[in-house]
């Protein structure tokens, strides 16, 4: 009887190799399903980007519709300039979010294109270090007259001195007219500024343009 017993509890070579492959299958199917969700879980932990411009015609709800859209969808706005500029609406934003997340709001954009009868342009991008060197603000104020905004970035421009943005405004003062003009430029540390501002003295004194420049580093 003991000898039976213990030959019905032995395992059988054929039906051992069975479990032995099934035991192989399971673990196999386990391993794929980890990786699977770990290259899932990755690419959704990285921050993926996402540029876009807009223009057309101004409507009141178009700005708060579309920021509770980036933030439905857990996208963050980093930079943006939205505007309305006689009655259309013009504006880009840069803005961050998992791959999901900028893959749903990509499909709200087209749909809240076709809502407002909006020109939207997208593209994914790349979230590109800072430039190196100190930010300078310069502001210009003068009479109305066409070409100031191209004579000031040519200045810079010829000096290899890269602008990160440009705004102009019109301004009425009594009957005349009067362009303002702000630049966002990035110097080189080693810049040698006592001569930067002598040379753009001079030019604005050329051009007649009331300016400044200075430091755009906000205090800590």
């Amino acid at each position: 009887m003991r000898l039976l017993e213990r030959e019905a509890t032995m395992p059988h070579p054929r039906g051992q190799g069975v479990a032995i492959h099934f035991f192989f299958t399971i673990k196999m199917l386990h391993c794929k399903i980890i990786l699977r969700n770990t290259v899932a879980f990755m690419r959704d932990e990285h921050y993926h980007y996402l540029v876009v411009s807009i223009l057309g015609p101004w409507q009141r709800t178009i700005v708060p519709e579309l920021t509770l859209m980036a933030k439905n969808n857990q996208c963050n706005i980093k930079k943006c300039q939205l505007s309305c500029i006689n009655q259309e609406f013009i504006g880009s934003f840069f803005c961050e979010g998992s791959w999901s997340g900028i893959a749903k709001l990509e499909v709200k954009l087209t749909s809240f294109s076709k809502k407002y009868g909006l020109n939207i342009h997208f593209a994914r991008t790349q979230d590109t270090p800072s430039q190196r060197g100190v930010p300078y603000r310069v502001q210009t104020l003068t009479a109305e007259r066409c070409g100031t905004a191209h004579d000031l970035t040519q200045f810079f421009s010829q000096r290899n001195i890269p602008i990160q943005y440009c705004y102009c405004d019109e301004l009425s003062a009594g009957d005349v007219l009067m362009n303002k003009i702000t630049l966002g430029i990035t110097l080189d540390p080693k810049e040698n500024m006592a001569s930067l501002r002598d040379n753009f003295m001079t030019f604005c004194d050329e051009k007649n343009l009331d300016a400044y420049l200075e430091c755009d580093i906000q205090p800590s």
